[in-house]
């Protein structure tokens, strides 16, 4: 493993390292995933392979622009448009050509090396307009914190259902995970009132410390324990994810839906007291214990139906 300053420019890794991870400071992070800002990344010596993808020191004409839009639900359509962009530069608009071929006609920066002559006005002007190093140390700081945020969602991700509520009877104490903790991120009391991009988690664009953390802790840690971060396909885990976090893991239904569900368990149970006198000492397969399955298998035929 090796520690580098990374920044990845709306990039999409070779097709068969879609899906596996790499290491984002202490969190497990999926490929692709995007960054617009200096970052340090911990990335797997095989990814080195295709670092032509990567852009070390990045410095970008966009740099006074505001890159919030790259974590929100904006990065499955860039993506899009950078895939097609690949297979065939015309399908996609003036706009979006320009500036992917700007993307491939930049240098990538070699490790280690000094800076480029082209990275030199840059600088410049990052000195005439920022006199004092006051401001630079404090927009460091955030992206740190911002960088924290986006490992915090995540770690409720991968590990959240280790801390989940699954034990009606309290029997056993539930484990103590670190990285699910705020301070294991460093953050304190003050920076729970502090507004945070949620990248691409299920829900506004923009939201105070307190706000996320309430989020994945109520998704991931309470009486749902969804581990679904190994399954290789984004777009499922995506959809996992859209309906865990929108609802926070706590599927509101309607006093209607409520009854027949009820009703569901009821027939459910009647039917397997009925077989149990009904054909004594005989062998057969109960569905005690699983009663709520019926619920499920109705909801299905029912969603079958209406979908055609």
């Amino acid at each position: 493993m090796l520690s580098v300053i990374v920044t990845v420019r709306v990039m999409k890794p070779p097709p068969h390292l879609r899906g596996h991870y790499f290491y984002y400071g202490n969190s497990l992070s999926e490929v692709p995933y995007y960054y617009t800002r200096e970052c340090p990344i911990i990335l797997p010596s095989a990814f080195y392979g295709y670092q032509h993808r990567i852009k070390r020191n990045f410095q970008t004409t966009m740099s006074n622009t505001d890159p919030s839009h790259f974590f929100s639900g904006n990065t499955a359509f860039v993506e899009d448009v950078y895939e097609r962009y690949l297979e065939d530069p015309a399908s996609v608009s003036v706009e979006w050509r320009q500036y992917f071929d700007a993307l491939q006609r930049e240098p990538a920066q070699s490790g280690g090396a000094g800076s480029t002559k082209a990275e030199e006005p840059a600088r410049a002007a990052e000195t005439t307009q920022a006199p004092t190093p006051e401001p630079a140390i404090a927009v460091n700081t955030d992206n740190k914190k911002q960088a924290s945020v986006l490992q915090l969602i995540n770690a409720h991700r991968f590990r959240g259902h280790q801390q989940a509520d699954l034990d009606p009877l309290k029997q056993h104490e539930r484990p103590k995970v670190p990285e699910l903790d705020p301070a294991y991120y460093n953050f304190t009391e003050e920076d729970l009132t502090l507004t945070f991009n949620t990248g691409s988690l299920f829900a506004p664009d923009e939201l105070t410390l307190a706000e996320i953390f309430y989020i994945v802790k109520s998704t991931y840690c309470r009486t749902i324990g969804a581990e679904y971060m190994h399954i290789n396909e984004t777009e499922q885990k995506r959809w996992i994810q859209r309906r865990m976090e929108e609802s926070e893991g706590q599927h509101r239904f309607s006093k209607e839906k409520r009854k027949r569900i009820l009703e569901r368990v009821i027939a459910a149970n009647a039917l397997e007291q009925y077989l149990h006198r009904k054909y004594v000492g005989q062998k057969r397969f109960s569905l005690e214990g699983g009663e709520s399955l019926i619920p499920l298998l109705d909801e299905l035929v029912q969603a079958g139906g209406e979908a055609g």
